[in-house]
């Protein structure tokens, strides 16, 4: 992960310094985070197909510009590390989420033990 400010980075700081105090019912709803990566992948492979559809034309006149396509691919490559963070917070928070509920069965079990 690098320093740099963007989504991917705020939703992997946020979840490094709350993770571990976030209950389970929380972690199973972020452990959900892989449906809302798949759609964003979905609408990220229509708008590059939606790309190539203009790079491809004939028209060139509707082509974007260097400046405009450079920023048009760094929304995109920002998008899918976005979309990256998100299935990893989601296989953690999933992880996570099932060692609690183990270790809350166990103290429960070892409760019922001692009565």
């Amino acid at each position: 992960m690098s320093n740099t400010p963007n989504a991917a980075n705020a939703i992997r700081m946020l979840f490094d310094h709350c993770h571990e105090t976030l209950p389970i019912d929380s972690l199973k709803w972020l452990s959900g985070l892989d449906s809302a990566a798949e759609l964003e992948a979905d609408n990220i492979a229509a708008t590059l197909n939606s790309l190539a559809n203009v790079l491809s034309a004939d028209d060139k006149a509707a082509t974007p510009g260097n400046d405009s396509l450079a920023l048009i691919l760094w929304g995109l490559a920002s998008r899918a590390e976005t979309v990256a963070m998100l299935i990893h917070i989601s296989g953690e928070a999933a992880y996570l989420a099932g060692k609690k509920a183990a270790g809350a069965e166990a103290a429960e079990t070892a409760r019922g033990g001692e009565q």
